[in-house]
This record gives C-alpha cells, sequence and structure tokens, in this order.
C-alpha cells in the first residue's frame, strides 16, 4: 500500500471520527496536522484513528507512533503519519 494511499485512510478515519463527535468537519489534507489544525481533535481522537486505520489495514497499530515526530517536539502531518504507519507495515512484511 502507497503513502497515499494511506493518507487517505487516515483522512476517512479523522472524517469519522469528527462525524461521530458531532464537531464540524473541516478541510483535512496531507499538510494537515490533526492535532494542531483540526478543532475539537485530540490525543484520545487519535487513539480512535489507530483503531480504525489498523482494521482496515489488517496490520496492529500503535497509537504513540502518530504522535510526534522523532524528536518528539512537533505533531506530525497526515504525510508524516502515513509514512510512519508504512514504515510499520513494510517492517512487519504486511
Amino acid at each position: 500500500m502507497s503513502s497515499d494511499e494511506v493518507a487517505d485512510q487516515l483522512i476517512a478515519a479523522i472524517t469519522e471520527v469528527q462525524e461521530r463527535s458531532g464537531r464540524p468537519l473541516e478541510s483535512i489534507d496531507s499538510a494537515t496536522v490533526p492535532l494542531a489544525d483540526i478543532m475539537g481533535f485530540d490525543s484520545l481522537n487519535i487513539v480512535e484513528v489507530v483503531a480504525i486505520v489498523s482494521s482496515s489495514l489488517g496490520c496492529d497499530l500503535m497509537f504513540d507512533i502518530l504522535f510526534h515526530s522523532e524528536n518528539e517536539q512537533e505533531h506530525l502531518t497526515i504525510s508524516e503519519m502515513s509514512s510512519k504507519i508504512c514504515e510499520v507495515i513494510s517492517e512487519k512484511g504486511k
């Protein structure tokens, strides 16, 4: 699965979480930083998103890989999250 396909899965999962929470939907793309750019989106929502994406990809993902950059100073964009997920899938041989 390509990074773009994983990004699409992330965007769909984030949209689902926002809809279920009753929060307004915003424009989301690969440059979006969910924890900074999406109103009301927080670390608990990342856990929900990871569960949805893990299920759709058939691969167990740890939610903490999607919180911060390697230096743990910055929140990740959807593009960065999808790259990390692709690395995990590659390492697991999925």
